[in-house]
């Protein structure tokens, strides 16, 4: 329970920061410092030290498990968007059908 609460902050935070899709991209990745704070908090009972979140800039280009992770965040979206079971995102796709005119 507690950790869906922290998404929703988190993307909640994702949007009032202003943080936008760049360069083409339609799927925006990154995290912000305060979101790892967040989660670390919620997750593991504390904030992390400076040296600690060093240490995750440091692994998230070399662990594998960041890179599997990514790799799986992909495969659930587009299945989900693919999906379209009881016209799920009929709300939705009228809005972007509405935004193109």
């Amino acid at each position: 329970m507690e950790q869906e609460k922290t998404k929703k902050a988190l993307k909640r935070n994702f949007f009032e920061e202003g943080m936008a899709v760049e360069d083409g991209a339609i799927l925006e990745t990154a995290i912000t410092e305060s979101e790892i704070q967040e989660w670390a908090q919620s997750n593991f009972g504390r904030k992390l030290t400076d040296i600690e979140l060093n240490r995750i800039q440091e692994l998230w280009f070399e662990a594998e498990g960041a890179v599997d992770a990514r790799y799986d965040l992909l495969d659930a979206v587009i299945k989900d968007a693919i999906n379209n079971q009881n016209n799920q995102w009929e709300e939705i796709d009228k809005e972007y059908i509405k935004g193109k005119e």
